[in-house]
């Protein structure tokens, strides 16, 4: 029987593909609302699903055809969303890239600031390679 402290939102798949970013937002804020974050940290839930969610389109399927399951929980104290997709393992709890902020815009090298985004702004990010399937853990503190 499930605590009456905790709560789960159904799992949904998407494709991996740009046009699925909508459903995604969607499930984010049902999720926020469902773990009462405050507007900027359901804020922040969404620009780091956001941003993983376009690294593992863009960089892990490379645009092939694929999914990615999300599941999302209420937990006393946190509010977590979990990413689950079958592109090749990466794990951006050791992605070690960190921009160079201080350089003109003209003089960076475009990409590489979506892990370091959603890196900086969820309070945890779990990863484990299990089965064959990448499954990165969002966790937001219900401050």
């Amino acid at each position: 029987m499930r605590s009456p402290n905790r709560q789960a939102m159904d799992r949904i798949s998407l494709p991996a593909e740009p046009e699925a970013l909508d459903e995604l937002v969607d499930y984010v804020q049902t999720l926020s609302a469902m773990g009462g974050l405050t507007r900027t940290r359901a804020h922040w839930l969404r620009l780091a699903a956001e941003e993983l969610i376009v690294n593992i389109i863009t960089h892990g399927h490379r645009d092939r055809p694929g999914e990615v399951e999300l599941t999302g929980g209420v937990e006393p104290g946190r509010v977590w969303l979990r990413l689950v997709d079958s592109a090749p393992p990466f794990d951006p709890t050791a992605y070690e890239a960190v921009p160079d902020l201080e350089r003109p815009l003209g003089e960076r090298e475009p990409g590489g600031l979506g892990v370091y985004l959603a890196r900086t702004v969820a309070d945890q990010i779990r990863y484990e390679y299990v089965s064959g399937r990448n499954q990165t853990t969002i966790i937001m503190n219900r401050v």
